[in-house]
Formats: structure tokens, C-alpha cells, sequence
């Protein structure tokens, strides 16, 4: 089955980005959650590998919880973001202005339980690759990105996970997952490139 083929090939994608963060430098550790705070988004390959843990990993009574915290993302996000449909989406400079807007506003990932990561293992790479190298209360920066050793390797890996899908499209975490937790409002339409790659 092709998602199954996606999600293994994902896997193994994650997989690498782990193993080369092992040797960037880092203060993060186990329960800091700063960066639990930001508006976080995924590769549409990502969104596959999240949703099936969340089908198959997680319990009925801890999916309701996270569903209980993504509406409230997502109602923080429509008030953020103006009226769209198909003919009007939301476009990807205006995304990008949205995910300013929910940073200011510190609204904690919907995974986010007791200070730590319920979803850890199928953790999007924009997470396993947001790292602080001197000083942990850095992350409480909003306006802070990842350490420069952190984004070499995010931009190392853009290109592996663009071409496991075919396309390069990207969108908030929220959004991936909000059929895995029986979310039905409505959401805005999104005008986010699709950029088709072919694989080396």
C-alpha cells in the first residue's frame, strides 16, 4: 500500500535527521518545553507518520484530550488568520505571519502533557531539529530559531523528505493531524506551494 510505503520511508528519514543531531551541540533535555510553545509545521510525508500513531499508539481517552487542546490551536489560528475558502485561501506569506501571531500568543502543542512530548517517537523533524547549543532560557525567545549547526542539518534533509511524497508541501501540524482526532470544524483552505521533485 503506497501510505505504508510512505510512512517506512519517512521513518527512515527521521531516523537520519536523529542521528545527526547526535553530534550538534545542545543544552535541551528532558522536560524543557519552551519550544512546545511555537507554531510548529511538517512535511505532508510527516503528517502520514503522526496520524498513524496517533490511530494506532495512543489511547481513545488521550486522543480526546488532544483533540480537546487542537480546537483550541485551531480557534487561536482562525482568530489570527482572516476569512478564506477555495477561491480565497490563505496564502504562504500569510501563513507565515499567522505563525508569528500564535507564537506571540504561546499556545502549547496539543501533544504537550506534564512538560513532556506524548507523540516523542513520531515527533515531526522540525521538532527533533529545534535545538538551543548555550543557554536554555534562550528558548523563551519566541523570535529564537534553532542553532546554526540545527539548521544545516533541517536544510540537509528538506530535499529527502520533499522527494518521499513527490512534492514539498508543508503546513501546520494542527492541520495534519485533525482527522486523526475526529476534529470537525471547518478549516480555512491553505495556499501552500507544491514544489514536485524527482528522486536523484
Amino acid at each position: 500500500m503506497k501510505t505504508d510505503k510512505i510512512i517506512r520511508d519517512t521513518k527512515a528519514a527521521l531516523k537520519r535527521v536523529d542521528w545527526d543531531m547526535k553530534h550538534v551541540p545542545k543544552v535541551c533535555s528532558a522536560g524543557c518545553h519552551y519550544c512546545c510553545h511555537q507554531c510548529v509545521t511538517l512535511f505532508e510525508v510527516e503528517g502520514f507518520v503522526l496520524a498513524r500513531h496517533l490511530e494506532t499508539e495512543i489511547s481513545a481517552e488521550q486522543r480526546e484530550r488532544f483533540r480537546q487542546r487542537a480546537e483550541n490551536w485551531l480557534e487561536n489560528f482562525d482568530e489570527v488568520t482572516r476569512d478564506a475558502d477555495e477561491a480565497n485561501p490563505i496564502a504562504e506569506d500569510e501563513l507565515l505571519a499567522a505563525e508569528k501571531a500564535m507564537n506571540q500568543r504561546r499556545i502549547p502543542c496539543a501533544f504537550l502533557e506534564d512538560g513532556h512530548c506524548q507523540v516523542y517517537e513520531a515527533r515531526p523533524s522540525s521538532c527533533r531539529a529545534h535545538v538551543v547549543e548555550d543557554n536554555r532560557e534562550a528558548c523563551k525567545d519566541i523570535s529564537r530559531t534553532t542553532s546554526d549547526a540545527a539548521m544545516v542539518v533541517k536544510v540537509k534533509h528538506i530535499k529527502l523528505f520533499a522527494q518521499i511524497g513527490n512534492r514539498a508541501t508543508i503546513r501546520p501540524m494542527m492541520y495534519a493531524v485533525a482527522e486523526s482526532l475526529g476534529i470537525q470544524r471547518r478549516l480555512k483552505p491553505l495556499a501552500l506551494p507544491v514544489r514536485a521533485t524527482k528522486r536523484a
